[in-house]
């Protein structure tokens, strides 16, 4: 995952990730991942902002599952 802010992460900090996701049975749910960060880098053309890649190691069911459907819905809105 890849995500900006103005924090400055070392390589190798550990981050917990909150994730809040629209179920269509079960409403939103608000789910938490740990990850490491793997890259830091300013982002460019934005002063201050860095850009962080974030790898986890392990996935919650309920987040996998939930990063499943959306990859299913993104690939089917490029058709």
């Amino acid at each position: 995952m890849r995500l900006c802010s103005r924090w400055r992460f070392e390589i190798g900090t550990q981050l917990a990730i909150s994730f809040v996701c629209e179920h269509e049975r079960l409403g939103t749910a608000r789910l938490t991942a740990e990850g490491i960060v793997v890259w830091c880098e300013t982002c460019h053309g934005k002063p201050g902002v860095f850009e962080s890649t974030l790898l986890f190691l392990e996935l919650p069911d309920e987040l996998r599952q939930s990063l499943r459907e959306l990859s299913f819905q993104l690939a089917a809105g490029r058709e």
